[in-house]
């Protein structure tokens, strides 16, 4: 059960990293 709830926070949770890390670049880019 705990496999279940903590993997869909595990793959939320490499979107936002991977989120801010493209507007990191975006802003260096600008």
């Amino acid at each position: 059960m705990r496999r279940w709830e903590f993997q869909p926070a595990l793959e939320n949770g490499v979107a936002v990293e991977s989120a801010s890390q493209t507007r990191i670049e975006f802003k260096l880019q600008e």
